[in-house]
């Protein structure tokens, strides 16, 4: 028995739809597809209700979010009002927060937000308190710093950063990545006095910066290593 005219559209539209990957999609995936500025429109997929494609081959590698989860936690505003008990996911990138409101999602630049904080609670039911807060550096600019030990006057902090390595395969040399690449990375720094210093390069550089005396005088008398968390943050729950 031959193959009917609509058995034949259908093995069409399937074969199509098998080649660019599109079964199983999810919804947001779709979505996707039809409002990313790279998709290439294709008029005579048309025919068979496909309306374009990514004419990218890989995903970049990796992720520019802090975590591959979702958070959970409280968000503070410029104004000073709290988003409380929110999902969402931290952008290191461009250090911008996606939010989970009742299903719908919501971006917030950095300007909106000066604080974030978040409770996670490992496989061994153990619970931990993450908080964020936004500083401004000695050039201008500002960045949101973790807190890791604080005592209300100096804290000592990670800088969370993020960046995207394009891909830079070589075919002749066969060296390279042939896809695009997040890079993340960490930096201990310790806020005090309203100003960030990064505890990198020598100790005498790291004690030019500081003017808490009260501090310096810690520093001296127990030999502190400010290249050393553990140190630096007894320094900070006891000086």
């Amino acid at each position: 028995m031959g193959i009917s005219v609509v058995n034949k559209l259908f093995l069409i539209v399937a074969s199509i739809m098998m080649s660019f990957g599109l079964f199983g999609q999810e919804t947001i995936n779709q979505v996707s597809l039809r409002t990313n500025p790279e998709t290439t429109s294709i008029p005579e997929m048309g025919n068979y209700g496909i309306n374009s494609f990514d004419t990218r081959k890989f995903k970049p590698e990796g992720t520019p979010y802090l975590d591959d989860t979702w958070l959970n936690g409280d968000i503070k505003l410029y104004d000073g009002k709290m988003i409380d008990d929110v999902p969402y996911r931290y952008n290191v990138v461009d250090e911008t927060l996606v939010i989970n409101l009742e299903d719908e999602y919501y971006t917030l630049p950095n300007s909106v937000f000066t604080q974030f904080s978040a409770v996670q609670v490992n496989k061994l039911g153990k619970i931990s308190h993450r908080n964020f807060i936004r500083m401004a550096n000695s050039d201008n600019t500002s960045n949101y710093y973790e807190i890791l030990q604080s005592n209300g006057t100096a804290s000592l902090a990670l800088d969370h950063k993020a960046k995207l390595v394009k891909a830079n395969y070589n075919t002749a040399l066969d060296v390279g990545s042939p896809v695009d690449k997040y890079i993340q990375d960490q930096e201990n720094v310790l806020i005090c006095d309203d100003k960030v210093i990064k505890l990198k390069g020598s100790n005498k550089k790291i004690l030019a910066q500081i003017a808490d005396q009260n501090m310096l005088s810690y520093i001296k008398e127990n030999n502190v290593n400010l290249k050393d968390n553990d140190q630096v943050s007894e320094m900070i729950k006891n000086y």
